[in-house]
């Protein structure tokens, strides 16, 4: 929002520095009179717009620099759990099968809120130590997908893919077979968010980040998955013990501290 407020307030800087210049050349060669009044006020104005603008260049670094902190801390955590899950499987995972993300909710309207809009989610962070999957592009809300169904509950979820992953892996469904598909299966998603996801994870887990000073404040939601791999003849499921759940919950603590929430009375 302020990198938005700076840009505007640029713009308006140069097109004032453009009247006044356009002015002076006028001025310069008598099309215009400048009287001292109007001179007295263009001085004021740019002297004005000058210190506002260093002012803003101030915070703006100010802001970058913090949200650069929050950026590095949130991926330092997210390495540091994707490597004790790895270590803990015993060569069953390694680093690059293993992605973190970490979201919050993006504020709503007083209007989405009445009619019951779904919370829509910001992704602050995503860290994949290996190359693949990319990027899904589905627009996160509160009613798709393990990370919807946290949201909505409250509480760790669990989702076991492995089946649905090798089921759907390297081909598409076209609408017919979409809308038989059962509930658990869709899991929310529209058939487009549907192609891009099904066939990349074996498993997926949610688990809630609560606000460290407010009891039952959710500020938002970390996910884990793990990456399909169609040549596993051996799957084990590993993000659903209670080994897996403990790094999960204490992981989620530390980002809450990150995210450094503040008190609704503040």
């Amino acid at each position: 929002m302020w990198q938005r407020i700076f840009w505007w307030a640029r713009l308006a800087a140069a097109a004032w520095a453009g009247i006044v210049a356009i002015l002076t050349a006028l001025h310069a060669i008598g099309w215009v009179t400048i009287g001292p009044a109007l001179t007295a006020v263009a001085w004021v104005v740019s002297l004005f717009i000058i210190a506002a603008d260093n002012v803003g260049t101030l915070i703006s670094r100010r802001l970058t620099g913090s949200r650069t902190e929050r950026e590095q801390a949130l991926s330092d955590n997210a390495l540091t759990l994707i490597h004790r899950l790895a270590r803990g499987s015993r060569r069953a995972l390694g680093s690059g099968d293993i992605g973190v993300s970490v979201y919050v909710p993006e504020p709503q309207t007083r209007r989405q809120r009445t009619k019951g809009a779904p919370v829509k989610f910001k992704r602050l962070l995503r860290c994949r130590p290996g190359e693949y999957p990319q990027q899904s592009g589905i627009s996160w809300n509160a009613d798709v997908g393990t990370l919807g169904k946290c949201w909505r509950s409250q509480r760790p979820e669990y989702s076991d893919w492995y089946a649905v992953a090798q089921r759907f892996s390297g081909r598409e469904v076209d609408e017919n077979e979409f809308e038989g598909l059962e509930p658990d299966v869709r899991q929310g998603f529209d058939i487009v968010g549907f192609n891009s996801i099904a066939g990349k994870y074996a498993e997926v887990h949610a688990e809630p980040i609560w606000h460290l000073d407010e009891q039952r404040t959710l500020i938002g939601v970390m996910t884990v998955d793990r990456v399909f791999d169609a040549e596993d003849d051996a799957y084990m499921p590993q993000l659903s013990g209670s080994t897996a759940r403990q790094e999960f919950a204490a992981s989620a603590s530390v980002v809450s501290r990150i995210l450094k929430p503040k008190r609704r009375s503040d």
